[in-house]
């Protein structure tokens, strides 16, 4: 299905998931939702961007990215730190 940027505000939900969830239950999901993330920028740029240049994307303003955060890639940190919190 086709991302629009409506569904991309849903991040805060997928980070929440991310937290409260093993990552190896929701990784497969979250790769999804990274990809579908991904359609969505290069749909609304009207571009075709190398994976290359989307790890680029992803870095802070700092290092020359725009934030796009894979929240895969951050599940298990966001995970353990979560779980941490609790205990």
């Amino acid at each position: 299905p086709q991302l629009t940027m409506h569904m991309c505000r849903s991040i805060c939900k997928m980070v929440h998931i991310a937290r409260v969830t093993l990552p190896s239950l929701v990784s497969d999901a979250l790769e999804v939702f990274d990809e579908e993330v991904r359609k969505c920028f290069m749909l609304s740029k009207a571009i075709e961007i190398s994976q290359t240049a989307w790890s680029q994307a992803q870095l802070s303003l700092r290092l020359g990215g725009l934030v796009f955060r894979a929240v895969s890639y951050h599940a298990p940190a966001a995970f353990i730190s979560s779980f941490c919190f609790i205990r």
